[in-house]
């Protein structure tokens, strides 16, 4: 039976659509990745005067992925993570692509991270006892990110 997203989840809640994933993969996060601005300083008559430099966006954005028990999702990561299969020659997916993360109520709102890819999976939490989702956390690294409509 396929997993769906509990609706009362506490955080973000995110869908990425996916080549290899019907429905899209679901993941929670505790905030939006963050951007900065670097400081310009310049030495003027023996004063430093500070200046917002050019934005700059944190490059990693870890989430909570929710998947079923036979790991579909989690093997989709693994292949874009350049696991290629023995039978073939090439990745199955490209290693950096455009992510794009659908969120807001109706998931309707959208977030793209650009030249992204998947740093890290973290380790899966399994309870046979019961039918829950399985959870790991997916760690995404991508050069930039905005909102898009």
């Amino acid at each position: 039976m396929p997993f769906k997203m509990p609706s009362l989840l506490k955080g973000y809640q995110f869908k990425l659509q996916i080549g290899g994933v019907n429905g899209g993969v679901f993941l929670q996060g505790t905030k939006f990745p963050g951007r900065r601005t670097n400081d310009i300083t310049l030495d003027i008559g023996g004063t430093s005067v500070k200046y917002p430099g050019i934005p700059v966006n944190d490059t990693n954005w870890s989430l909570k992925c929710f998947d079923d028990l036979d790991m579909s999702n989690r093997r989709v990561f693994e292949r874009i993570m350049g696991d290629t299969p023995f039978f073939m020659d090439k990745p199955v997916f490209q290693r950096k692509q455009d992510l794009t993360m659908f969120f807001g109520n109706t998931f309707d709102r959208k977030l793209v991270l650009y030249n992204a890819y998947i740093q890290n999976l973290g380790d899966a939490t399994m309870d046979m006892s019961n039918t829950s989702p399985v959870e790991y956390e997916v760690t995404f690294n991508f050069q930039y990110w905005k909102f898009v409509d």
